[in-house]
This record gives structure tokens, C-alpha cells and sequence, in this order.
């Protein structure tokens, strides 16, 4: 024991040791009271996660809920409601929703939207959103949102509100920087009303993104084709093709003469993707000429529209598959893309 004082006054006596020593026990200090702290969060959040079970039981019950929601703390609260407002289950949102209101959190989301912090502000956004409150119109016109999704988010909570010019003014300067961001904005367009969409369509240029133009005419082809169809001949001639694409999906979606007419002269659009779009909606409509038109595309000089006419070809039976049969005697491009679909067709026959 003597010897082991001796060494340790030693170490203490040399200020490179001390100094490492005092560095350890630091280390050792700073580690336990972490581990504490991570003990006590696990402990307080479980205890919260029990609170929160208890009282969205209770909700959904509908026993005893005012007294368990005065006991609760309200973080406790605010998440059993929360999770009520996004159930898939069959509940009383109506119910949730009007204590989400009587207890103050969206006047406290509201003051969260115009935070500094990015992550307050979105978290806001998604509370806001829950609560549709008419009300928020006005913050969601101020909110300074230099971040593309929370653009989106908030243009999210003007949509339930039916508020088609803050969603025109959330969603104009906004790029889609890939794909996945089509399908939320589609479910945001689809909670507008056919009047609104109608707005968007009378002010489409100035959303900034071809791909955003898409959307809004895919959502109002189906909800209100009639407004649709006198803006689908400019688009037709735009010089740019995502909007001449569009303009042929749109077409795609709504019956009658007029688009049928916009599909066929889009089977000459000098873009691959455009004549692809049109052979394939023709041939969805059944359109009497979708043969004859696959037959003439089978010569065409790109090649992912040779194979979707191929394809659809032999989606039209005896007819489709006798054309594919001549054309398989010649020579050049078509010849050899009806000879790969025959073969196709045989091995999975």
C-alpha cells in the first residue's frame, strides 16, 4: 500500500502526470454524469410514453378524459391529441380537435412558425396542419421559408385551408429536385377545391417548375377537366418539353374530341418522352386507331417508344399481333423491335 502512495505522489509530483490525471478523472466524471442523464431521460420519457397511452385511451374512450387532461402535463397532452388528429383508426377527431384548440396549441404553433430555427418552424408547420385553423392564413403568408420542403409543409396547411393564392404563393419560386416530391405535392393539390384549382390553372406561370405545372394540371384533369382543356393547346406548343409532356398526361386524363385531337398531334412532338406519353394514353382510351398508330411508331427513331409500341401491341390481341407479324418480315428498326416482341410474347406464353 506504502508502495502504491509512493507512485501516486510521484505522478502527482510531475505536472505532465498531474495534469493527465486530473484529465482522467475528468473524463471519468463527465461519463458517469452522462450515463446518468441517459438513465433519468429513459425513465422521465417512458413515464411519459405511459401518460400519453393512458390518456389517448381515454380519449378514445371518451371516459374520464377532462380530468386526466387537466392532471396531465401538457407536452403529455399535445402528444396523446396529436396522436389522435393523425389516427388511422376510427376516432372522434372532431372531439380531439376541440381540445387541441381549447388548450392553446395552435396560437403556440403559430408563434413557432415564424421561429429562426429551421426545426421549430417545420415542427410548427405539421401542427398547424393538424388544426387547419383559418386563421393561420396570415402567418403562413409571412413566414420567411427559404427551405424547399417547408415551403411545401406550409403550402400543405394553405391547401386544407382551401387557400389557393397562399398556395400559389408558397409554391411559386419552389423546384422539384427529384421525383419523390410529386406524390406529397399531389396529395396537397387533391385538398383543394375545384374553384381554387382553378386559380392556379389562370396564374400557372408563375410556379417557376415545369415539374410543379405538371402536378397542378394532373390534379385538375381529374377534379375539373373542363378548365383544363382550353389551356392544354398552348401548353402544346411550349417550347419546353416538360410542358408539352404535361400537356399530353392531362389530355390523357380527360375524355372527349378535343384532347383526343391534342394526343394524336402529340405523337409528332419532337421529344421521344412526348410521343411515348400520347401512344400509351391512346392506347389506354382504346382509341380506334391505337393500332394503327403503334404500327407507325414502331419505326420510330427512339427507342423506348419502339418498345412501348411493341408492348402495346401485343396488349391489343389477334390485331396487335398479326401487325407485328408483317412487320417482323422487314428489315430496319421496326422489323427488329416486332421480332423482339414476338419472341416476348412466346416466352411468356
Amino acid at each position: 500500500m506504502a508502495d502504491l502512495t509512493a507512485i501516486w505522489n510521484a505522478l502527482l509530483d510531475e505536472p505532465v502526470y498531474r495534469a493527465l490525471t486530473f484529465a482522467v478523472v475528468l473524463l471519468l466524471v463527465a461519463t458517469a454524469a452522462q450515463i446518468v442523464f441517459l438513465l433519468v431521460t429513459t425513465v422521465w420519457l417512458r413515464r411519459a410514453e405511459r401518460q400519453v397511452d393512458a390518456l389517448e385511451r381515454a380519449l378514445s374512450a371518451a371516459t374520464d378524459e377532462e380530468a386526466l387532461i387537466v392532471r396531465s402535463p401538457r407536452a403529455v397532452v399535445r402528444a396523446a391529441l396529436e396522436r389522435q388528429l393523425t389516427s388511422a383508426e376510427p376516432v372522434d377527431r372532431d372531439r380531439a380537435l376541440d381540445h387541441y384548440r381549447a388548450m392553446g396549441f395552435p396560437e403556440v404553433a403559430r408563434l413557432e412558425a415564424q421561429s429562426v430555427f429551421d426545426y421549430r418552424r417545420e415542427r410548427a408547420l405539421r401542427r398547424l396542419l393538424l388544426s387547419a385553423d383559418p386563421s393561420v392564413e396570415d402567418v403562413l403568408r409571412e413566414v420567411d421559408l427559404e427551405d424547399p420542403a417547408a415551403r411545401v409543409l406550409a403550402a400543405q396547411v394553405a391547401a386544407r385551408l382551401d387557400a389557393g393564392a397562399v398556395v400559389l404563393l408558397l409554391l411559386g419560386p419552389v423546384e422539384i429536385s427529384n421525383e419523390l416530391m410529386e406524390q406529397p405535392l399531389h396529395v396537397l393539390l387533391d385538398d383543394l377545391s375545384g374553384g381554387q384549382l382553378e386559380l392556379l390553372l389562370g396564374s400557372l406561370e408563375l410556379l417557376v417548375d415545369p415539374r410543379m405545372q405538371k402536378c397542378v394540371l394532373m390534379t385538375a384533369a381529374e377534379k375539373v377537366p373542363a378548365a383544363v382543356v382550353p389551356r392544354l393547346r398552348h401548353l402544346a406548343d411550349s417550347p419546353t418539353m416538360e410542358l408539352r409532356l404535361a400537356a399530353a398526361e392531362a389530355a390523357g386524363r380527360i375524355a372527349g374530341a378535343e384532347s383526343r385531337e391534342l394526343l394524336v398531334t402529340a405523337m409528332s412532338d419532337p421529344a421521344w418522352e412526348v410521343r411515348g406519353a400520347a401512344l400509351e394514353w391512346l392506347s389506354a382510351r382504346h382509341d380506334v386507331d391505337s393500332v394503327q398508330l403503334a404500327e407507325s411508331s414502331m419505326s420510330d427513331e427512339a427507342f423506348w417508344v419502339r418498345v412501348a409500341a411493341g408492348h402495346l401491341l401485343l396488349e391489343q390481341g389477334e390485331r396487335g399481333l398479326s401487325v407485328l407479324e408483317r412487320l417482323s418480315l422487314e428489315d430496319g428498326p421496326a422489323g427488329k423491335m416486332a421480332g423482339e416482341a414476338l419472341d416476348a410474347a412466346r416466352w411468356q406464353a
